[in-house]
């Protein structure tokens, strides 16, 4: 499975895409470059409010597509990049011409594509289980998979040029943990999130070309504010709706419960290095309005000291008695970062489940 690079912790962004072919109405457009630009940070926990964007500036992977969709024709096409480890790229068209249409509209990663395009709706599926690739050999820099973070754009004929807009959002969990009493490390091997409320991986069929990040923001800012009365009217009116500009969403195969394993990091296949100095941040790309009704975290915690994996629930998060909290709201574009803070006791005083 194609994988994306972030550097160093994890780097994030948009991206630009500029058509290059396109002379006049008989050509078809067959090759573009591609631009990242940058995601916005948010501490939920309150260390800091936002974060440089170039923090999070991004380059391509070898390999990484897109899929663009021409609704003049029912056609789609998936472009892959021709030059990748640059911040800026060339994508070449892989399928049969695309043909020519007054606008167009794609969608990254094309990997997260399920099944062919009806002209109209396309089917995307996001799996239970993501996972994580080494970027150096630090213990904790690693990249995402490239369909953690779905991003769609837009251009007409005339313009040729797309900016893409992010779809998910990525929630960051930092934590500090100190060694052994016999000085073995320990190393966060996976974490799973449990949303409360929402559905975190599964299929799902919409209308690509209605994919819109402000009505999306706005119908997350609804939630964050606990506006349930309007949360609901733009749910009906946006999301599920089939008429109009509405997304016409629907999904199946879903399940609240979503896994991001980082064993193939360095380490010998441990996970995330941790230790007591400075805290180690592990990123996962996350659907929008998720955690919004709380959630539950479970880390599992490889243990050098005793070669244990131990499995640490947190309920920090689960807005028990605390219903109308919506701050933990999953946004698209932004990174929510959720501080767990040491949990060395927690560790140390692990006991196998029964």
């Amino acid at each position: 499975m194609r994988k994306k690079i972030f550097y160093g912790i994890c780097m994030l962004g948009l991206v630009a895409l500029v058509a290059t072919s396109c002379k006049k109405k008989e050509e078809t457009v067959n090759s573009f470059s591609a631009t990242h630009g940058a995601f916005e940070a948010d501490d939920t926990d309150g260390e800091r409010a936002y974060i440089h964007p170039s923090t999070y500036q991004t380059i391509w992977d070898a390999q990484d597509c897109i899929r663009v969709f021409n609704f003049h024709n029912g056609n789609a096409a998936t472009f892959m990049v021709e030059n990748p480890g640059a911040n800026t790229c060339q994508f070449v068209n892989q399928d049969d011409d695309i043909g020519y249409a007054p606008e167009y509209y794609a969608f990254y990663p094309a990997e997260m594509i399920d099944g062919p395009f009806d002209g109209v709706y396309q089917q995307f599926k996001l799996d239970p289980i993501q996972y994580v690739r080494e970027f150096s050999n630090d213990g904790y820099s690693y990249g995402l998979q490239t369909i953690s973070i779905p991003q769609a754009a837009y251009t007409t004929y005339q313009e040729n040029y797309y900016r893409f807009n992010i779809i998910f959002g990525v929630a960051r969990f930092k934590a500090t943990c100190g060694p052994h009493s016999n000085g073995g490390s320990r190393y966060i091997q996976k974490i799973v999130l449990r949303d409360k409320h929402f559905n975190l991986h599964g299929t799902v069929r919409l209308k690509p070309n209605k994919i819109n990040q402000g009505k999306l923001n706005e119908l997350m800012g609804y939630l964050e504010g606990g506006n349930e009365v309007m949360y609901a009217q733009k749910w009906s009116e946006y999301v599920i709706s089939h008429e109009g500009d509405g997304l016409g969403y629907s999904s199946h195969g879903a399940g609240k419960e979503l896994t991001y394993d980082f064993t193939g990091l360095q380490n010998v296949g441990h996970g995330v290095a941790l230790n007591i100095s400075d805290a180690r941040a592990m990123m996962v790309g996350v659907r929008p309005g998720a955690f919004a009704y709380g959630f539950y975290i479970d880390l599992y915690v490889y243990d050098s000291g005793d070669e244990q994996v131990k499995k640490i629930s947190i309920s920090n998060y689960n807005n028990e008695g605390n219903e109308g909290n919506r701050s933990y709201t999953i946004k698209p574009g932004q990174i929510k970062t959720f501080n767990l803070g040491d949990i060395t006791a927690l560790v140390d005083n692990w006991q196998p489940e029964e």
